[in-house]
């Protein structure tokens, strides 16, 4: 299914950017 496959990578973009910034010291790039 197309869309979930869309929402699964936005999610795991997003939750790769949250957890960069974190370790990264707050530097959010999205």
């Amino acid at each position: 299914m197309p869309v979930l496959d869309a929402a699964l990578l936005f999610f795991a973009g997003f939750l790769s950017g949250a957890v960069n910034a974190i370790a990264g010291g707050g530097t959010f790039i999205t």
